[in-house]
């Protein structure tokens, strides 16, 4: 009985999230709590992955003084990039789970992968924090950068 559930569980985990695989040259970020919090010291190009099998918004809700909120609409399983060139202290982005009638914020560290690259260069007419290229497969997302000028390795 105790195997029944166990493999049941297991196999159900496997309809709930996605496979966790990170992008070549992009590392892993750490979220430590609900919400992702980043530097813009550290981070340049950010790429953010929807685990879960619904569909999710990642904001930022505007904590930050002479900053507007900032939205990405993520279906499951799909990557959006953000540029984080500003010198910042922190960063906030929440996640909210969404679907028809329902919204609610839930743990961005249950729902998403978030990772950057290291060495990644922002052309000079694109500096500022914002949301470049959304709600995409990850093969497309990165030539899709590469197309407008950005360097990611």
């Amino acid at each position: 009985m105790r195997s029944t559930i166990f493999i049941s569980a297991l196999l159900l985990s496997n309809f709930i999230y996605a496979e966790e695989i990170y992008p070549s040259g992009c590392l892993p970020v750490v979220i430590k709590g609900n919400s992702l919090i980043l530097s813009a010291e550290k981070y340049n190009i950010i790429a953010v992955h929807n685990l879960s099998k619904g569909e999710l918004w990642v904001i930022n809700p505007g904590y930050e003084t002479g900053f507007n909120p900032l939205s990405s609409k993520l279906q499951a399983e799909k990557w959006s990039s953000l540029v984080l060139n500003k010198q910042l202290n922190s960063y906030i982005l929440n996640c909210i789970e969404s679907s028809p009638g329902h919204e609610q914020q839930i743990s961005c560290r249950d729902t998403l992968a978030v990772c950057y690259w290291p060495k990644a260069l922002v052309p000079e007419n694109r500096k500022g924090i914002f949301w470049i290229g959304e709600d995409m497969d990850m093969l497309p997302l990165t030539a899709y950068l590469w197309r407008l000028g950005f360097s990611l390795s």
